[in-house]
C-alpha cells in the first residue's frame, strides 16, 4: 500500500504572535521661562495677561468688591482679608490662574510687598521672615504683618495641595533671581491661591504685582521608548508612539512627530519633512502626518530585525520633545518536521505532528494545526 505525504502548517500560540511592550525610559525635559505681561484689566477682579503669541492667563479674584480684592490698570493686585481694611470679617480671598488652553509649570510674582505697600519691606523680607509648612493638604506661607498690622498673621495657600510656593537660597522675594514663585505639583492649566488671616477677624493686606514681565516656566513634551516584539515575519508594524509620551506644560501635536535619522545604516534616506525614513535591506519607516503613529514596512525578504528608528515631538507651543526610539522585533516562525509513520497494518494511524517540531522564540500553538492538501492524491477533498 502506498502512502501520501500529509504537509502540515504551524503557528505560534495568538498570544505571542504580537506583544507590544512599551519600556518606561524618562528623560530629562528641557525647559524655557515665556515671559507674559498685563494685557488688559478689564475690572477690578481681572487681570489679564499674555505672552504676545496667542497665550494668555486670566486672574480672577473672588470677592469681587474692591474692599476684598481689586486691580488696578497695572496689574497691581491688592488683598485685603480683615474687617479693618473693608472686607468682611475672617473673609477668604481667592485668585484663581485660567489659561486658554495651555498648562502652567511654573508662574512668578513680580513682587509680594508687605501689608501697607511700602517697598522697603516685603512679605519675605528678612526682617518680616515666612514660614512655610504643610497644613491639611495644603501648601502653606504665614508672614507676619508689618509695623501698621504688627499683631497680626496672614497666609498664601493652594486648595488640595496642587502646589508649592517657592523661595530663593537667601529665603527673600527677589525676582530677580525667580524667588516668590508658584509651582503646581504637575502642569495645569488652571489652580487657586488664597489669602486668609490665619488669626480670624483681624486687619491683614498684601499687595501682589503683574505690572511687569512675569516668568511663567513651559516644558518641553516627554517621550519614552516603544518597543514591539514577536510580531509576525513580513509583517507591516504601526506603533501609536505618543499613546505612553507625556504633554506637559502644552498638549502635544501629533502633526509635529517627526524621524530624526539619528543611527540609521549607511545609505539611509530622510525625506527633507522627517516623516519617511527609507533603510537600504530593511525597509521604509513612516509617520501618519495626522495621527502621529510611526509604521515599519518591511522590504520583500528581510527577515531580521530593522535598526531603531528615533522620533520627536513638539507641542502646540512649538517646544520640541527629547528623542525616544521606536524597536521592532519579528519572531521566528515554527520550523515543522516532516514525521514519517510504519504501520504493520492496515487501519487508523494516528500521529503527534508536534513531538519533532520546534520555535525559536515562542510556544507551539496545537490548534493551528491545519492541512494543506498539497500532493494529495486526484479526487481528494479537503474541508474548507
Amino acid at each position: 500500500m502506498g502512502f501520501s505525504r500529509v504537509n502540515k502548517i504551524l503557528t505560534t500560540a495568538p498570544a505571542l504572535l504580537i506583544l507590544n511592550i512599551l519600556f518606561t525610559i524618562a528623560f530629562a525635559t528641557t525647559s524655557m521661562a515665556q515671559s507674559f505681561t498685563v494685557s488688559s484689566v478689564p475690572n477690578d477682579d481681572t487681570v489679564i495677561m499674555s505672552d504676545g503669541n496667542g497665550n494668555t492667563i486670566t486672574i480672577t479674584g473672588t470677592p469681587s468688591p474692591a474692599a476684598c480684592f481689586s486691580a488696578d490698570a497695572s496689574g497691581r493686585v491688592t488683598l485685603n482679608a480683615g474687617s479693618g481694611v473693608g472686607c468682611t470679617a475672617g473673609q477668604t480671598v481667592a485668585m484663581q490662574f485660567q489659561t486658554n488652553g495651555f498648562f502652567i509649570g511654573e508662574i512668578g510674582f513680580l513682587d509680594m510687598d508687605d501689608f501697607d505697600g511700602s517697598a522697603s519691606r516685603d512679605a519675605f523680607a528678612v526682617n518680616i521672615p515666612g514660614t512655610w509648612s504643610g497644613v491639611n493638604g495644603m501648601e502653606v506661607n504665614s508672614f507676619a504683618s508689618p509695623p501698621a498690622y504688627a499683631d497680626q498673621v496672614a497666609r498664601l495657600s493652594s486648595a488640595g495641595g496642587v502646589g508649592t510656593f517657592l523661595t530663593g537660597p537667601d529665603g527673600v522675594n527677589n525676582p530677580t533671581n525667580g524667588q516668590a514663585t508658584f509651582q503646581p505639583s504637575t502642569p495645569t492649566d488652571t489652580f487657586t491661591i488664597y489669602y486668609d488671616d490665619v488669626e480670624g477677624t483681624q486687619n491683614v493686606r498684601a499687595f501682589i504685582d503683574f505690572s511687569s514681565p512675569v516668568p511663567v516656566t513651559i516644558s518641553a513634551p516627554t517621550t519614552i521608548d516603544d518597543v514591539s516584539n514577536n510580531n509576525t515575519a513580513g509583517a507591516i508594524i504601526t506603533i501609536p508612539v505618543l499613546a505612553n509620551d507625556t504633554a506637559n506644560d502644552f498638549p502635544i501635536d501629533p502633526t509635529t512627530v517627526v524621524l530624526t535619522g539619528t543611527g540609521a545604516p549607511a545609505g539611509s534616506t530622510l525625506a527633507a519633512d522627517g516623516k519617511t525614513l527609507t533603510v537600504p535591506g530593511e525597509g521604509v519607516w513612516t509617520v501618519d502626518a495626522t495621527t502621529g503613529e510611526i509604521t515599519f514596512t518591511p522590504d520583500a525578504g528581510f527577515a531580521g530585525d530593522p535598526t531603531a528608528a528615533p522620533y520627536t515631538v513638539a507641542d502646540n507651543d512649538g517646544n520640541t520633545s527629547n528623542a525616544a526610539n521606536v524597536s521592532i522585533a519579528f519572531g521566528d516562525a515554527p520550523v515543522a518536521a516532516d514525521d514519517p509513520v510504519t504501520s504493520g497494518t492496515i487501519g487508523p494511524v494516528t500521529v503527534d505532528p508536534l513531538a519533532n517540531d520546534t520555535d525559536a522564540d515562542g510556544t507551539l500553538d496545537p490548534t493551528t494545526v491545519v492541512l494543506t492538501g498539497t500532493g494529495a492524491p486526484a479526487g481528494s477533498t479537503l474541508a474548507a
